[in-house]
Formats: C-alpha cells, structure tokens, sequence
C-alpha cells in the first residue's frame, strides 16, 4: 500500500530552485535574528519564568521587567563587542522519495555524492513519515529540498566561559541561552530566506508571530527530533554542505560544535507539517 499517495500527500505543482550551487553567508544580519528570537521560548522555556510574559510587562512586573533589562543589555554588548556573529551554510537539491527514504541527488558538485536519508513511520494515527512529502521516483518527476545549517554558537561560549571565570554565572547562563536562542532564531530566518529564493516567499500578511508558529508553506526538520530522530544523518548533511567552513565541527556522537547552531532539512511541499512519534519509536 502506497500510504502517501492515498492520503494525496505528494506535492502538486513543484517550485525549482534558483539554482543547486552552495552558499556561504558568513556575516548573517542581526536585525533579521533578532526579529525572529521567540521571547517565550527565551524567557518560559530557558529562563524559568513561569508566568505569562505579556502580562508580566503589561503590568509593569519589576522582577521581570530587570531581568529583561539584564538579558537586552548582555545581547546589545555581545554585538557590539563582537560575540554574536552568525554564519550559516545552504543548498537547494534534486530529491526524490522511495519507500520510507528520500533520496538527494548529486547537483553538479563533484564533491556532491547521492545521499540516502531514511525516516520512521508513525506506527498509528495518519501514519505519516516525512517522505511521503517528497515525489516519489515511480512518478517519474524530480522533486527538490533544501539543507542548512547555521550557528552564531562560537562567540558566546567563549564569552559565556570568559565571565563564569569571572564568577558572573548568571550573566554566563544567559549567554549560553541567548546563543541557543538566537540559532534557533538564525535558522528561523534563513528559512524565511529560503522560501523567498525558492519562489513561494511569505505573504505580505504574514507576521513574526505567525512564522514563530510555522504558519508559513513547507517545513524544516532538524536531525534528532521525532519525525527525524536519527543524528547519523548529520553526517551526511555535513558532507553535502562542508560546513567546517563556518566554523561548525561534528563530534563522535554527530552532535555539533558549537552547541547553539542547527541544521535542518527543508521540504517545500504545502502539505508537510510537524507530527509526532510515540516515545518508543525514537531511537
């Protein structure tokens, strides 16, 4: 049973890239981090705040109000002193699906060699797995996707090193949150430049709340996460993109140094959206 085509998930009209050469932005803008930092995910998630953080400003919450003095100075130092830079490394290419894989193609690069990424399947519910958002080759049709990774990790750990030295833990802490907070920003907009370049960018309506919340035409899939939980896969990322030249390095267990950077997958198919597997799934 072909699932994917009895759900209608392969995509219908495919967007060619502009091109499949690989691009290296090595000074990334701030302001286009900055507009797409998630302030809950900053302060909730990594800075135990606990309560609602609109209305802890709205109504004027000191505690917070100095913590949030305390975070912006510390982000406004690091670029001015140099410690935020942001680099990222991109490449549009041809894919096709087979089976529960897709398959990247070689795009010209001769150092470029066909990739094989494989996927789980949900085992219950729409049973969805992320291939099924790739054309298949029995169509007899070239599909494309995307693959980046980023980082603005380097600066703040040494900075972040530098003042827990110092005894300033706190600040240390919030540098390295704010440096993971900021990759995550970073790959956030480079995907918004992504779908700009592909041909579907943004609607003119679309605002930073919504592209937080991926309201936006296709998806990126980062390796270690359900729907691509496997980290050996950073190996075959790190072939396609060499991103040694932006300072990222792959350790033994595929994890990436620094720590605050993010590669991702990026499918342009309307239909692919985030789902989740059960626990046992996840190896």
């Amino acid at each position: 049973m072909n699932e994917a085509v009895e759900k209608n998930l392969y995509p219908g009209e495919i967007p060619i890239p502009p091109d499949f050469e690989r691009h290296i932005v090595a000074d990334y803008s701030f302001g286009a981090v900055r507009r797409h930092i998630n302030r809950r995910t900053l302060y909730n998630l990594h800075l135990g705040i606990t309560q609602n953080i609109d209305e802890l400003e709205a109504r004027g919450d000191k505690a917070f109000l100095s913590l949030k003095d305390r975070v912006g100075n510390l982000l406004s130092d690091a670029v001015a002193n140099g410690v935020f830079k942001a680099a990222c490394v991109y490449r549009f290419c041809p894919a096709q699906s087979d089976g529960d894989s897709i398959i990247v193609y070689n795009s010209g690069d001769k150092m470029f060699e066909p990739r094989t990424f494989s996927f789980p399947r949900q085992p219950g519910g729409e049973r969805l797995c992320l291939a099924d958002f790739v054309s298949p080759a029995s169509l007899g049709r070239m599909d494309y996707v995307a693959l980046f990774a980023c980082t603005c990790g380097g600066g703040f750990t040494k900075e972040a090193a530098r003042l827990r030295e110092k005894g300033k833990l706190a600040d240390s802490h919030i540098l390295n949150v704010l440096a993971v907070t900021c990759a995550e920003a970073l790959a956030e907009s480079l995907h918004c430049d992504l779908r700009l370049e592909w041909g579907f960018p943004d609607a003119p309506e679309t605002s930073d709340g919504d592209k937080l919340a991926g309201r936006y035409r296709g998806k990126r899939y980062s390796p270690g996460y359900p729907a691509f939980p496997s980290l050996e896969a950073q190996r075959d990322i790190f072939a396609l993109l060499r991103p040694e030249d932006i300072g990222l390095a792959l350790t033994e267990n595929f994890m990436m140094e620094p720590e605050a950077s993010v590669s991702a997958l990026a499918l342009h198919n309307p239909k692919a959206k985030l789902f989740a597997m059960p626990r046992e799934e996840i190896k």
